[in-house]
């Protein structure tokens, strides 16, 4: 009566949504016709032999009139489908009428339908089955309890309410479900029970927080260009210099000093020109002026910053590798974390070129066991080793000094095709992935280095169609993950101990950033406990972003926060002795400043960080354990000197300045 025509049901993301269609009238108090035509009814105007008899019959029209709907008798049919009564019931005026007599035996009883007393024409359903509890499970046969039949049911309900007699069987209790509770615990679920919530381990770095260094914002930089590969990773940055790419024709990056912060003038800013689109960057692990450049011609450019930074534009490089033609573009570049001029570099036609900087002629290595776009690559931490993720959707894991392209270990990988982040956790025991599924949800997968076919942890983000780029800091185990565009930054921290992915506090910003990129370690703060720092672009400003943790102590060196780390700024080895098959291992160093005692004594005995030149390589030794719990403190006199030397403490009491008596004057007269 309300003038609808038409109702449609709407599947949106939260539910199902009605929708109707009105036709506005004055009132809605009386029938209209004009809108509601007679239909088609519910009687079936034919039985499945009639049909089959080649009998035709049109389906009686019925009208829509709730006034005469009222008049008609209702129809109410009872028991299975399969067994369909042909004499249904008809209630008129409230009273069931039919052939069929519901009778306790001796008389038959009408039945009145009553909505208010909620009371329903249908039989009660049967009791529960009975169970024993789990330890008797096969101890005896499971009783099956005596259902009174349908008719006497009926009874009952007619006559009065039912109620159970002395000899009855009361009601029983369902049984517990036969699920093993290991079931419920999968490794490939992010989400764990309280108990192993309540005995898991705890990361020292759980607290840590994101700290915008004001002071040392670079401001006013214009022209970024965001029309990246979605392979690039966008900014790099060193410890001493910053570069960006530039949007326009001529393929330019812009090269900044760290050190010279505040407002860039507005004129042309000096920038490195390749003539072809920059595809991706990166700067030598070894040399803070060096720097690689792929472009979309198949080469890569190799350039030496001056000392005191880009004064002019420059098209010349320093150096240049060129690819075959049918190479196609250079997607990717990443320098070898422990040997000197070693450079792995995708290009599109599916292969990974390795090349020596002292024979840029030819490449060293290539590997062709990529049937589709390859997106990330990553070397391993020994060096041996080199993971790649690609479009196919399958893991590789290549050894590439053993003349051989079939990788050594293969296993499945995201299933979306938007992109793909990979890289090494746990010194290597840890082969992790950032991607998305058939329903762009993003994600975060670990799988074990020696066995990729199964992965063991999994946790998922959001959805959204930006990629996670995730980057991991060796030294913490934690892993910082973000994506262009984005405003958090979530944190991480790894474990080889369940739930192996231990959320730790995010950071949030109320501003996106476009592109962000982290510092080494060796450029940290140790004295401000700050273990990672990071610089965002934000519109046209470079934001510096350090992560710390909250210590009271903080004229200690934060010894359990700061274990010996990997002196990956100096090369381990040469070229040539890593295309000879050698392997080396890092030296460890202590990020320990000059003057600062230690807060525990853990590494006590390793070399500190040189300002200038490199030490003598020592022994690597085993890495303390992070997640055990904290060794007693120092002493109440080591805390003390500590806050003398920063303070001026005077000893000297308040009465020692007071003018006193004089000797002579405590003579007796």
């Amino acid at each position: 009566m309300e003038g609808e025509v038409n109702r449609i049901l709407q599947l949106v993301a939260g539910g199902v949504v009605p929708v109707s269609y009105i036709v506005p009238r004055k009132s809605y108090r009386d029938y209209h016709a004009d809108l509601f035509p007679e239909t088609n009814g519910y009687d079936p105007p034919l039985t499945a032999q009639q049909w089959a008899d080649g009998m035709n019959r049109s389906v009686s029209k019925v009208s829509l009139d709730p006034n005469m709907w009222k008049e008609r008798p209702q129809k109410i049919v009872r028991g299975p489908l399969m067994q369909r009564r042909e004499d249904p019931l008809e209630v008129k005026n409230g009273v069931v009428s039919s052939g069929i007599s519901m009778t306790d035996g001796n008389e038959s009883l009408p039945v009145k339908l009553s909505q208010q007393k909620n009371e329903n024409l249908l039989p009660k359903p049967k009791p529960r089955i009975w169970s024993a509890p789990r330890s008797s499970l096969d101890a005896a046969p499971v009783p099956q309890p005596r259902v009174p039949s349908i008719k006497r049911t009926f009874s009952l309900r007619a006559s009065g309410p039912f109620e159970y007699k002395k000899d009855a069987l009361p009601m029983l209790r369902r049984s517990d479900s036969l699920r093993k509770r290991s079931d419920s615990l999968s490794l490939n679920n992010d989400t764990y029970s309280k108990d192993q919530r309540k005995f898991a381990p705890a990361s020292k770095y759980k607290h840590l927080k994101g700290k915008v260094l004001r002071d040392k914002h670079i401001e006013n930089i214009k022209g970024f260009d965001q029309s990246l590969p979605a392979e690039c990773d966008g900014i790099q940055v060193n410890a001493r210099r910053i570069a960006i790419p530039l949007s326009g024709p001529g393929g330019r990056v812009a090269i900044f000093n760290l050190e010279n912060t505040g407002k860039i003038g507005s004129g042309v800013v000096p920038a490195l020109v390749s003539g072809y689109k920059v595809m991706d960057l990166a700067w030598d692990p070894f040399d803070d002026s060096r720097i690689a450049i792929a472009c979309e011609d198949s080469r890569l450019r190799i350039w030496i910053i001056p000392e005191k930074g880009l004064t002019d534009s420059s098209n010349v490089p320093d150096l240049i590798i060129e690819s075959h033609s049918s190479a196609g573009k250079i997607s990717l570049v990443k320098f070898h974390p422990l040997a000197k001029d070693v450079v792995a570099a995708v290009t599109s036609d599916h292969r990974i070129r390795i090349w020596d900087f002292k024979l840029p002629t030819e490449p060293k290595i290539v590997i062709n066991s990529h049937g589709d776009q390859i997106f990330s690559i990553a070397w391993s931490p020994c060096g041996k080793f080199l993971a790649s993720v690609s479009k196919d959707s399958l893991l590789r894991i290549f050894e590439p000094r053993t003349c051989s392209s079939k990788p050594i270990r293969e296993g499945p990988g995201p299933t979306g095709k938007k992109g793909a982040r990979i890289f090494w956790a746990l010194d290597g025991e840890l082969v992790c992935v950032t991607g998305f599924d058939k329903s762009s949800e993003r994600h975060l997968t670990l799988y074990k280095s020696d066995d990729l076919n199964i992965p063991f942890q999994t946790t998922t983000f959001d959805t959204s169609p930006v990629l996670l780029i995730p980057y991991y800091d060796e030294d913490s185990s934690t892993v910082f993950i973000t994506g262009k565009g984005d405003s958090t930054i979530y944190c991480y921290a790894l474990s080889l101990q369940s739930p192996y992915i231990h959320p730790l506090e995010p950071h949030r910003s109320t501003d996106i950033h476009r592109s962000i990129c982290f510092l080494p370690k060796r450029a940290c703060d140790v004295k401000q406990v700050e273990f990672a720092r990071a610089y965002r672009l934000i519109n046209t400003t470079l934001e510096p972003l350090s992560f710390r943790v909250p210590r009271l102590k903080m004229g200690y060196f934060q010894d359990d926060l700061f274990p010996p780390t990997r002196k990956l700024w100096c090369p381990t080895m040469s070229s040539d002795e890593w295309f000879a098959s050698k392997n080396k291992e890092p030296p460890r160093v202590s990020l320990q400043p000059d003057g600062m005692p230690n807060l525990y004594g853990l590494n006590e005995a390793m070399p500190k960080l040189p300002e200038s030149g490199v030490k003598a390589s020592v022994p690597s030794p085993k890495i303390e354990n992070r997640w055990q719990k904290e060794q007693p403190k120092k002493t109440e006199e080591d805390i003390q000197r500590v806050i003398s030397d920063r303070l001026a403490v005077d000893l000297r009491l308040e009465q020692d300045n007071r003018e006193g008596v004089e000797e002579s004057e405590w003579a007796e007269e």
